[in-house]
């Protein structure tokens, strides 16, 4: 056999063992699983929005880490005062009483600046517990609390351990002016960079959950906000549960789409952590036919690959997108991405499917609540604006009966000659502007855009 005879079939050998391998890699079960995907129609303006929900692979789960290193931000502001400040009392306990015996816990009172409860990171026992408490007691409850500022001082706190490093903050959150957007990608940048989890568990007269679900959703966390004093231990115990979780890092992520092979805008900007007991939610300018995701993760604790149940601490993966059905019922999701885009979605609450439910539905009740405007501005002779408002409305809802049926009545009293305050045609008259700066954005006498904002508002809250 000659000399190139020989290279042939070596190169033929190679390529098989090669295109073998590559098959094989296809064949093995990812260790990230696409729990749902839900889109949104598209139009010649308006490009489809794909909401995607990632988590670990159920049948892949891996356990807890075997010790954490836990701080505790303990809210002791002026709006923790009486029965809120009894009630994160209660919280405390029941994260502390139901501790394991390796993680370690380091509490910190939180208002203003930043003050040490202790010395280190200690476990706990009922010792500690009450000395802690005996200096919360000592504390008054002054001030605002600065939870970005607290947030980058405490993490400072934590040593060089390899261990999981968890962040719970017993709080209502951020004051009334809540946190600017470059502010709060810088704290959710250095929370990412020190591979920080940062939880919370909501208490207060007002407590500011989009933020603190932000947060949460952006570092791989947890949020609970119980409704009475008797569901506080609990919730302590659930938190403390909660955030010793395993929290796999995204890095490098790419959508791609196989028809145009084109990275694709996503909301958030950056990939969320993941975790298996709740989705990681993106939203993406796209239909997704034929995407797929490719990602790098990252695990919170330094430990060799037998630690983390035969898995490799840095993980190439890709993951294909299942196609799903565009639903008009879907069209929050535009509206999501309208509000969230100028920010990069850092503000985006979605912790979850529950958290994603919760803006559909907060939505869908800004368009109820824009119906009822439009209907009053009809009922009032304010054609134009009754018009703008039940546009608005319907890019929330496309269901909404009362907004359909007002606009049609707005479009056809703007059209008609004899109307006081009809128009020559809907080519150039402002009312009929559906694109940016137009409707809602702009300025007229009705006011919609204050009257936007109050909706909003009321909706939240």
């Amino acid at each position: 056999m000659s000399t190139r005879v020989t290279k042939k079939v070596l190169m033929a050998f190679a390529l098989g063992v090669v295109l073998q391998s590559v098959v094989l890699a296809a064949e093995e079960p990812s260790s990230i699983a696409i729990s749902f995907v839900e889109s949104s129609r598209s139009s010649d303006s308006i490009p489809p929005v794909t909401a995607v929900g990632l988590r670990w692979n159920a049948d892949e789960q891996p356990a807890a880490p075997k010790a954490c290193d836990i701080l505790i931000l303990f809210d002791t502001s002026a709006s923790q005062a009486g029965l809120f400040r009894s009630d994160a009392e209660r919280i405390l306990s029941g994260i502390l009483n139901n501790s394991r015996p390796q993680d370690r816990f380091h509490v910190v009172a939180a208002d203003v600046s930043c003050s040490p409860l202790g010395n280190n990171f200690v476990t706990a026992n009922e010792t500690m517990l009450q000395s802690t408490l005996l200096a919360i007691e000592e504390r008054t409850p002054l001030g605002t609390t600065d939870l970005p500022g607290i947030i980058a001082e405490a993490s400072g706190l934590f040593d060089d351990s390899p261990r999981p490093r968890s962040i719970i903050y017993v709080g209502d959150g951020p004051g009334v002016t809540g946190i600017e957007a470059h502010i709060l990608y810088e704290v959710t940048e250095l929370l990412r960079t020190r591979r920080i989890t940062f939880s919370a568990v909501g208490v207060g007269p007002r407590v500011n959950w989009q933020a603190l679900a932000a947060l949460a959703n952006a570092t791989g966390g947890m949020l609970l906000v119980p409704d009475s004093s008797d569901a506080m231990k609990q919730a302590g115990h659930d938190i403390g549960h909660l955030a010793i979780q395993s929290v796999w890092w995204p890095e490098n992520t790419v959508f791609s789409n196989v028809k145009e092979p084109i990275s694709l805008l996503t909301l958030p900007t950056r990939m969320p952590p993941l975790r298996a007991d709740r989705d990681s939610i993106v939203l993406v300018e796209d239909a997704l036919e034929g995407a797929t995701i490719d990602l790098t993760l990252v695990p919170s604790e330094t430990l060799p690959a037998d630690e983390h149940n035969g898995l490799s601490p840095i993980q190439p993966t890709r993951v294909a997108v299942p196609r799903s059905v565009p639903l008009p019922e879907n069209t929050y999701l535009e509206e999501l991405v309208r509000n969230a885009a100028s920010t990069g979605g850092v503000f985006l609450p979605l912790l979850g499917k529950e958290g994603l439910d919760i803006a559909k539905s907060v939505i869908r009740g800004e368009a109820s609540s824009l119906a009822d405007l439009s209907k009053q501005a009809e009922s009032a002779g304010a054609h134009g604006s009754a018009f703008r408002l039940a546009t608005a409305a319907l890019r929330r809802d496309p269901d909404n009966v009362d907004a359909s049926l007002v606009r049609s009545v707005a479009v056809a009293r703007l059209q008609d000659p004899f109307a006081d305050d009809a128009a020559p045609s809907s080519d150039n008259n402002p009312a009929f502007q559906e694109g940016p700066g137009a409707g809602l954005d702009g300025n007229d006498d009705f006011a919609d855009l204050e009257a936007m904002r109050k909706v909003r508002s009321q909706a939240l809250q």
